[in-house]
């Protein structure tokens, strides 16, 4: 028994709390694509997104594992999510981090669920038994990107628009993506001799 629910209950209970946060959360990036904040879809991302991370650590386990180390790092990017979004309310620099901090969070909600899939879904999990084989370094590889967002750019008394293809997370946290300068509506950054910018 798990919060007194049965343990396939409660396993039923995390999954669809895990396919509410992806879905939303897809939506909410078209929402920043789009420049439209989506509040309440947002609000029900973050919550449910959330709660995915805190019910997977109640399954009875004898030893930590990956998935635990990936749900405190997802733990970590949303607290800070809702910190720029709420605390904020995402002024200035405080938008880019409410972008980048969400979208971790939705990525490794996707990540875990895809290598779960792999693991516990027969079907699925004879495709790839070890997790080495093409079909499963194909679904990893789709999921790895985050879909970019746009942003707008005041220049004076002109008002550019800037969108990047892919924000991967890779970059993101690599030693290589160093020279970062920072304004009221973005964050631009050099990378292999690409200049991008990120915002909401």
């Amino acid at each position: 028994m798990i919060l007194g629910m049965s343990t396939p209950t409660f396993t039923l209970l995390h999954v669809l709390l895990s396919l509410a946060g992806i879905g939303s959360g897809l939506i909410v990036v078209y929402g920043m694509l789009t420049r439209n904040r989506m509040d309440g879809l947002a609000a029900f991302f973050l919550a449910t997104t959330i709660l995915t991370d805190l019910t997977g650590y109640l399954f009875p386990v004898e030893h930590i594992l990956p998935s635990h180390i990936v749900g405190a790092i997802s733990l970590t990017a949303l607290a800070i999510a809702l910190v720029a979004r709420y605390g904020r309310r995402m002024e200035g620099s405080w938008r880019w981090i409410y972008v980048v901090t969400a979208m971790i969070g939705l990525y490794l909600n996707v990540f875990v669920g895809v290598v779960q899939s792999f693991l516990k879904i027969p079907p699925v999990h004879a495709l790839a038994p070890t997790q080495k084989e093409p079909p499963f370094l194909v679904v990893q590889l789709l999921g790895e990107e985050i879909p970019a967002c746009t942003c707008r750019r005041r220049t004076g008394s002109v008002e550019e628009s800037f969108v990047i293809n892919r924000l991967e997370p890779s970059q993101l946290l690599s030693s290589r993506c160093m020279h970062l300068r920072v304004g009221a509506h973005g964050v631009f950054y050099s990378h292999d001799d690409r200049r991008d910018v990120v915002a909401l």
